[in-house]
């Protein structure tokens, strides 16, 4: 309590202070306010319990299913206290892939998830998971209404929490993120997307804002031991030189690579046919700490209602 009331006199940010508030709070209710240490010996036998489990269940050594197979097997999921970037240039698909990811945990795997959007507003989220459920284009509602209220049930009763306040600092999501951990116990997180992020920094680059904001994300990742899915832009070099990007491609801070635990890239091969209406796109995984880089992943993305599936074309 002295604590709280001196850096509410001292601090010359009321967001900070407040976070620091709200963290220290939650970490005496959740009675986790000792030590962050941790022997050797808890560690291993933590380690070998899961796998004697991964032995008798594989898919217990996994993180939360993205709903994508070919990408959770290369890199085991979306695992507890992970940053995962997803990023993209702009109109490829980077919220539309992460709606999809956050629709197959919460309808599909039934698993609380949290979905900050600092762009889009919730209302216009909601209708897109709607007409993504429903299989149904935004000119065919008139003959597929049955569909359209069946999907509609499934969303309104799936455990999604939407948070579509704009020009959010890092320590507002970081508070706002305790507190659906707290009433809803969410097990992933998304943000869409970092540079729209607010930082609070009175001095300093672009890069050094960045590099606050990326940092700020990966420790809320690890306070709440929940994924944290976070998309981003690429850099207009992809464009102008027209390839696949790369991990430099990141905008604005090479502190998103450095602090990411997975960085998935959205990329369309215009070499690659349409297959019915679908587009033919790529994720690309350009970093993965668990396992194998440098893969990409073929999907379908349609359009008319911003779905993707699992792809059956190309190699992998």
């Amino acid at each position: 309590g002295h604590r709280s009331v001196k850096e509410g006199y001292e601090s010359s940010d009321a967001s900070k202070a407040l976070d620091c508030m709200q963290r220290d709070i939650l970490r005496i209710a959740q009675d986790n306010a000792g030590s962050g240490e941790r022997s050797n010996t808890d560690l291993v036998h933590e380690y070998l319990e899961r796998v004697e489990a991964g032995l008798l269940d594989p898919s217990s050594l996994q993180g939360i299913s993205s709903g994508y197979p070919d990408i959770d097997r290369r890199t085991l999921g979306m695992q507890p206290a992970s940053v995962t970037i997803l990023a993209a240039r702009p109109s490829m698909g980077k919220t539309s892939l992460a709606l999809c990811m956050a629709r197959n945990m919460a309808v599909d795997a039934k698993e609380p998830v949290g979905f900050f959007s600092l762009e889009m507003s919730a209302e216009s989220l909601v209708a897109r998971l709607i007409h993504t459920e429903a299989k149904v284009g935004r000119n065919d509602v008139a003959a597929n209404m049955a569909r359209i209220a069946s999907a509609a049930t499934a969303i309104a009763s799936a455990p999604l929490y939407i948070d579509d306040r704009s020009a959010l600092s890092v320590q507002q999501i970081s508070a706002a993120a305790r507190r659906m951990k707290q009433q809803h116990n969410v097990k992933a997180l998304f943000i869409d997307y970092l540079q729209l992020i607010r930082s609070t920094r009175d001095k300093g680059s672009r890069n050094d804002e960045v590099a606050e904001i990326s940092n700020g994300l990966k420790a809320v990742a690890k306070e709440l031991r929940i994924p944290v899915i976070v998309l981003s832009q690429l850099s207009r070099q992809v464009d102008k030189d027209s390839r696949a990007p790369k991990l430099s491609d990141l905008r604005d801070s090479g502190a998103i690579e450095q602090d990411a635990d997975v960085v998935l890239s959205i990329f369309r091969d215009p070499n690659v046919p349409p297959i019915g209406p679908g587009l033919p796109v790529f994720v690309d995984i350009l970093k993965n700490r668990e396992g194998e880089s440098g893969v990409k992943v073929p999907l379908i993305f349609t359009r008319d209602y911003t779905r993707f599936e699992n792809g059956a074309y190309g190699s992998n």
